[in-house]
């Protein structure tokens, strides 16, 4: 009985011996790698199965192309697989199970580095490829994937991208921390939940992107639509995101079905017409209490269904979303909160809103130029609320849809453009402008002498300087 214990125990050594494929660092065509002490061979009609670790703090050179059906590196960490110059790893083709890279701790790390490729060439799967694992791409990615195929990686998974990354399908980050370093990033389309960056060093090119917490100091361009069901758009960001001073953010789809979708909040730093969306904005929130929340710190950074700049572009004030049943698609449009906060001078063309929609722009003293507020339905009713506005700050073009009276001291009123101080609302004084349109104050002051003054020195200087000229 004795030997027989002693004799099972050698044959369990012996399998979970042989389980561990690298049992030191050194180079593939090392025998002394192997735990079978024999260097495997690899090939795309026949990849080498399952290449595991048998400790944490491996290096493994992978000095020739390989083929392997999964990575997976159990509770150790630490692992790096070093791929040489002109050398290709290429990782995936298995039916099950279907993880690409796992451990069994999100905290393990993986860190695939040099000058090689790392190629992934999988199926259609919809279970994770990437999954519980910290990953470090110090290696060019490309993934050989076809149409309808993902590249999916679950919630637990952290990825550093620091050189190219190119899959030429979906790419599922879910709910994932992503920091993209590479030169140039490239999907179909990218869907990012968690919290995605983009470096300054990047210029990213995608199909459509869905997702939320992004934060964008690169370039993206967005090429065309995403069309599933009931989410059809080319951009759809929710959650919080921003765009840097030295980033850009455009679509330049043509498609129809490629409007661009913001709930939560957005904050740009962004330079003039750095951000372009060549089909309709909608700023959503179903809640007034909640309001989507645009903060604008640069000026006139963004433009609209192909207008030369934001003075002249137009946003929806509007709760615009899809449902799908019975193979059949319906539009929705509903009202819509939202709050512009100004941190520099910014103009826009017009404001479309639904019946009942509201719009809150908290101006700090800045310049701002509205030409117009567009009603969706004939009968439409909206609210324009300001806060913390200075007089003569903020001037409107038209007054279409502006609900006036005038009060028992013959002043001009809006009776739906309220101003705040604190809590309480005062219903806006409205004054014509000298040079057209008209200012929307909080209170019934008149020009200072001294800004007639300035104006006159304009128009006198611009009389001398044409006289000079004839």
């Amino acid at each position: 009985m004795k030997n027989s214990k002693c004799f099972s125990l050698i044959i369990l050594f012996s399998l979970l011996h042989a389980n561990a494929d690298v049992v030191q660092s050194g180079k593939w065509s090392s025998s002394s790698t192997w735990s079978e002490g024999e260097v495997p061979t690899s090939s795309l009609e026949s990849p080498y199965t399952s290449l595991t670790m048998g400790s944490s703090g491996i290096t493994l050179e992978v000095d020739s192309d390989q083929w392997v059906d999964r990575l997976n590196v159990g509770d150790y960490t630490d692992t790096t697989i070093l791929i040489d110059q002109g050398v290709t790893l290429a990782i995936g083709g298995c039916a099950s199970p279907k993880d690409l890279i796992t451990s069994s701790s999100a905290s393990n790390t993986i860190h695939f580095t040099g000058d090689g490729t790392l190629s992934f060439g999988f199926s259609k799967l919809s279970d994770p490829l990437i999954n519980k694992s910290t990953i470090v791409f110090d290696v060019n990615v490309e993934g050989k994937s076809h149409w309808g195929n993902y590249f999916n990686t679950d919630s637990s998974s952290n990825i550093t991208i620091n050189k190219n990354f190119e899959v030429f399908g979906q790419a599922n980050f879910n709910g994932s921390t992503v920091s993209v370093n590479g030169s140039t990033f490239s999907t179909d389309t990218i869907i990012a939940f968690g919290k995605f960056s983009l470096s300054e060093n990047t210029n990213a090119k995608v199909r459509a992107i869905n997702g939320g917490n992004w934060d964008i100091q690169g370039n993206v361009t967005v090429t065309g639509a995403y069309n599933w069901e009931n989410t059809r758009m080319a951009i759809k960001l929710s959650g919080t995101n921003v765009i840097g001073a030295s980033a850009s953010l455009k679509s330049t789809t043509t498609e129809s079905i490629g409007c661009v979708l913001l709930s939560g909040s957005l904050t740009s730093y962004a330079a003039e017409n750095a951000v372009s969306f060549s089909k309709q904005t909608y700023l959503i929130s179903s809640s007034a209490d909640n309001p989507y929340v645009l903060t604008l710190n640069s000026s006139n950074a963004i433009n609209t269904e192909g207008a030369a700049s934001q003075g002249t572009s137009n946003f929806n004030i509007i709760n615009y979303y899809l449902t799908y049943a019975d193979k059949t698609v319906t539009e929705h449009f509903e009202a819509s909160h939202a709050k512009i906060v100004l941190g520099a001078n910014n103009d826009f063309g017009s404001f479309t809103y639904f019946d009942g929609s509201s719009l809150t722009i908290e101006t700090n003293g800045f310049s701002s130029t509205i030409g117009k507020f567009v009603a969706y339905t004939d009968g439409a009713s909206f609210t324009f609320n300001l806060s913390n506005h200075s007089d003569f700050t903020l001037k409107l073009m038209e007054l279409d849809n502006i609900l006036t009276f005038t009060d028992e001291e013959g002043f001009l009123r809006a009776e739906n453009v309220l101003v705040f101080e604190d809590s309480f609302g005062e219903y806006a004084y409205i004054c014509a402008a000298d040079d057209g349109g008209y200012w929307i104050n909080a209170t019934s002051a008149v020009p200072e002498p001294a800004a007639f003054a300035v104006a006159i020195g304009t128009v006198a200087l611009a009389f001398a300087a044409f006289r000079r000229r004839k």
